[in-house]
C-alpha cells in the first residue's frame, strides 16, 4: 500500500489510476489481514489494542481509510488531493510498522515478567 502511495504522489494525475486502485485495494487487504492476524493471535494480540501501541495502531488506521478514499475519490480530479492522500498512506504504513514494532516489544516485556 505504501508504494502505491508513493506512486499517486510522483505520477500525473491522467497516468494515476492503476496507483489510485491499488491503494484503495491495498487499504481494504491490509485491513482484513490486520483483523486476521489478531483474531488468530488471540489473548497475543493484547498488546495492539492498549497503550502507545493501540493509539498508533489507531491513528495508522484511520490515516489508512482516509488516504485511500482521498486517493480514490479526489485524486482524479485534483493532484492536490492525490497527493494528500498518498502521503496519508505512506503516514499509515510507517506508523503501522512502529505499531507492529512496539507491540513486539511491549508483548515480550510482558512475557519476560511471567
Amino acid at each position: 500500500m505504501a508504494s502505491a502511495g508513493a506512486a499517486a504522489i510522483a505520477t500525473p494525475v491522467r497516468h494515476a489510476g492503476p496507483a489510485r486502485g491499488l491503494t484503495l485495494t491495498g487499504a481494504v487487504v491490509e485491513g482484513v489481514a490486520s483483523q486476521v492476524m489478531q483474531h488468530r493471535l488471540g489473548d497475543l494480540a493484547a498488546p495492539y489494542h492498549s497503550g502507545t501501541c493501540g493509539r498508533l495502531s489507531q491513528v495508522a488506521k484511520t490515516l489508512t481509510t482516509a488516504g485511500a478514499l482521498t486517493t480514490w475519490l479526489g485524486g482524479r480530479r485534483d493532484r492536490r488531493l492525490a497527493i494528500c492522500g498518498g502521503a496519508a498512506t505512506l503516514a499509515a504504513a510507517l506508523l503501522e510498522r512502529c505499531a507492529v514494532f512496539r507491540a513486539g516489544v511491549q508483548g515480550s516485556r510482558a512475557r519476560s515478567r511471567e
